[in-house]
Parts: C-alpha cells; sequence; structure tokens
C-alpha cells in the first residue's frame, strides 16, 4: 500500500501546486478521484455482490463532476481533489 498511497499524495500536491501556478495563466488546476468504479475489469476482479456494485460510482457519474469543472460554472474552483465516491459512504 505504501507506494498507492504515495501515489495519491502526489497527486495532491501536483494538482495544488498546478492550482497555484496556473494562477497568474487564468488556469485552475483540480483533480478527481473516484472510488470503485463500475467496470468491466473491475467488476471481473473483485466479483461484487450484486447489491454492493449498486453502490461503485458509475462512468457517466465522473464524466459529469470533470465537464462541470471544466466548465465557467467552476470557474472560482482551483487546488481541489474532488472526490466522486459513489454510494459507498
Amino acid at each position: 500500500m505504501v507506494a498507492y498511497n504515495c501515489t495519491k499524495a502526489g497527486i495532491v500536491a501536483l494538482t495544488r501546486t498546478f492550482a497555484l501556478e496556473g494562477q497568474k495563466h487564468n488556469i485552475n488546476g483540480n483533480a478527481v478521484a473516484p472510488g470503485l468504479v463500475d467496470t468491466r475489469s473491475n467488476v471481473k476482479a473483485m466479483q461484487p455482490k450484486p447489491e454492493d456494485l449498486a453502490k461503485w460510482v458509475k462512468r457517466d457519474e465522473i464524466a459529469a463532476t470533470v465537464v462541470f469543472v471544466a466548465s465557467d460554472e467552476a470557474s472560482g474552483i482551483t487546488g481541489q481533489v474532488i472526490e466522486v465516491p459513489g454510494k459507498l459512504l
């Protein structure tokens, strides 16, 4: 888990640094952090129960978040890691 967790922490630091450096060029920097994603390969690897699979985040939910963050409506959001956990909370 060390490499995985260090990579996640690196993404957070990279996102915040990019946001700071992008300000002078009017560029926002954000990251999207999905939870368990309902994909064929994940389902095959993890073999969840149907009631658990219903809680996993769907690809269209992640896409909608990315579209929002890239829109003018999100112009005041920068340096953030936006979690899209599905219904696992």
